[in-house]
C-alpha cells in the first residue's frame, strides 16, 4: 500500500452533440491535479486548494473527497487522508469539473488502500459524488474520465461502459466564457417529452458518428451537430452560441456542438494547425461582446486518470 499518491485527472466532453447522456471523452489540454497522503488522524481533510477555481473546503460537499468519505465508511479504514488540490478544470463549465474530482477521489483512496476495487466499484464511488452534486444519475463524464477516450455508457446502474476506438489525430477546441452554468440547473430546462420523429433523427445521426469513430472516417463525425434534446433549450443560455457555431462551421471544423451540460462549447477539426484557427475564430465572437474566455487546444486523449509518479 503507498502512503502518498498524485493523480492528474483530465477534463472531459459529454453528451458529444448527439449522443445525449451516453457518449463522453477525454480531453486532456486541461486537468485537475491532486495528492493524497495518509495520515493517522482519522478523518479526511483537504489541505489546500491551488489553482484558478474555487471549490468546497468542506469534504462532505467536495466531489474529491465525497468518494473517500464513502470507501473508508464501507471499508472501516484505519487510517486518515489529507488532501491537497490543483483545481484548472472551470467549476460549473461544462467539461466535467465535479466528474474529474470524484474519479480523482475514488481513484486516490483506492491506490492508498493497495488497489481493493476494481474498475466499476471506482466508478460506482465516483457516481456517488457525481449524483450528490449534479443531481443526477449520469457517468458520461465519469467513463472518458476514467478510461480514456471515447466511451458509450450503455447503463448507469450496471455500469456497463464500451470503450469505442477513434482516429488518432483527430483534435479538438474548447471555448470556455467566464461564466458558470450549474448541471441542475442545465438540466432543469431539458424537455420532458420529444417526438418520435425526432428520436429517430437522433438515432441516426448517433449511428453515424459512431460508424465514424469506428471507421476512421471524420466526414460522419459531422453528426454531433445535429441534436434535438438539449441544444435547442441549452443554447439559449451559452451567449452568442449559434453564432459560434455558424463560424467555426465556416473556419473549417468538422463538428461543433455544446459541452456537456454548457456553457463550454467544443469543435472537432482535421488538424492542429486547423483546430487552432477555428478556436480563434469561436473566440472572436465573444470578443466582440467583450466576454473573457479560455481556449484550450489539443488531441482527444487516450488516457484518462493516471498516476504522476514522484
Amino acid at each position: 500500500m503507498r502512503e502518498f499518491v498524485k493523480v492528474f485527472s483530465p477534463a472531459t466532453v459529454a453528451n458529444v452533440g448527439c449522443g445525449f447522456d451516453v457518449v463522453g471523452f477525454s480531453f486532456s489540454a486541461v486537468g485537475d491535479i491532486i495528492s493524497f497522503r495518509k495520515i493517522d488522524e482519522p478523518g479526511v481533510f483537504i489541505k489546500a486548494v491551488r489553482g484558478k477555481y474555487e471549490i468546497p473546503g468542506d469534504p462532505e460537499r467536495n466531489t474529491i473527497t465525497i468518494p473517500i468519505l464513502k470507501v473508508m465508511e464501507d471499508k472501516n479504514v484505519d487510517f486518515g487522508v489529507e488532501v491537497e488540490i490543483e483545481k484548472n478544470i472551470p467549476v460549473a463549465g461544462g467539461l466535467g469539473s465535479s466528474a474529474a474530482g470524484a474519479v480523482a477521489g475514488a481513484v486516490g483512496i483506492n491506490y492508498l488502500l493497495g488497489n481493493i476495487l476494481d474498475d466499476n466499484k471506482i466508478l460506482e464511488y465516483a457516481l456517488v459524488a457525481e449524483e450528490k452534486v449534479s443531481g443526477g444519475r449520469h457517468a458520461d463524464n465519469i467513463a472518458p474520465c476514467f478510461y480514456g477516450g471515447f466511451v458509450i455508457v450503455r447503463d448507469v446502474f450496471s455500469m456497463e461502459v464500451v470503450r469505442i476506438p477513434f482516429p488518432e489525430d483527430l483534435f479538438c477546441v474548447v471555448i470556455h466564457p467566464h461564466v458558470s452554468l450549474r448541471t441542475e440547473d442545465s438540466r432543469k430546462v431539458l424537455p420532458e417529452k420529444i417526438f418520435l420523429g425526432d428520436v429517430v433523427k437522433q438515432m441516426a445521426h448517433l449511428s453515424c458518428f459512431i460508424s465514424g469513430l469506428l471507421l476512421g472516417r471524420k466526414d460522419l463525425l459531422s453528426a454531433v451537430n445535429f441534436d434535438c434534446v438539449a441544444e435547442p433549450v441549452r443554447s439559449r443560455l451559452i451567449p452568442e452560441y449559434r453564432m459560434i457555431k455558424e463560424v467555426a462551421l465556416e473556419a473549417g471544423a468538422i463538428g461543433c456542438n455544446i459541452s456537456g451540460s454548457g456553457p463550454s462549447v467544443f469543435a472537432f477539426a482535421e488538424g492542429e494547425r486547423e483546430t487552432e484557427h477555428v478556436g480563434k475564430e469561436m473566440g472572436s465572437v465573444w470578443d466582440r461582446i467583450g466576454l473573457e474566455y479560455d481556449l484550450y487546444v489539443g488531441k482527444v486523449s487516450e488516457q484518462g486518470v493516471r498516476l504522476i509518479e514522484e
